[in-house]
């Protein structure tokens, strides 16, 4: 089984929310994230496409718990600008500029 890159933007690119999600019902997504001077990934996980985009409002400016997802753990806020991402800890801050 192998991966097909769908969507690959940098972090300032235009919110275009209807282009990120995959055309599939529920298959494996990898997302991926490097620095903007380099792209090679240097870090990225696999998870199903609900289990990365089922969004919840959390706020910003206080610490909240992301949803386990196998070892890590996800968010996809529904406020401003509908943060998206993963981590390895479940207490996640998202600030004014997330």
């Amino acid at each position: 089984m192998g991966f097909v890159k769908y969507y690959d933007k940098l972090a300032s690119a235009p919110v275009i929310k209807s282009s990120m999600y995959p055309p599939c019902s529920n298959c494996d997504v990898f997302i991926g994230c490097s620095h903007i001077e380099n792209p090679k990934i240097q870090l990225g996980a696999v998870a199903t496409k609900s289990d990365f985009f089922e969004q919840h409002y959390h706020g910003h400016g206080h610490v909240f718990d992301a949803r386990p997802v196998k070892n890590f753990y996800v968010y996809h806020d529904t406020g401003s600008w509908e943060p998206l991402g993963f981590a390895m800890n479940q207490k996640i801050f998202l600030n004014n500029a997330d």
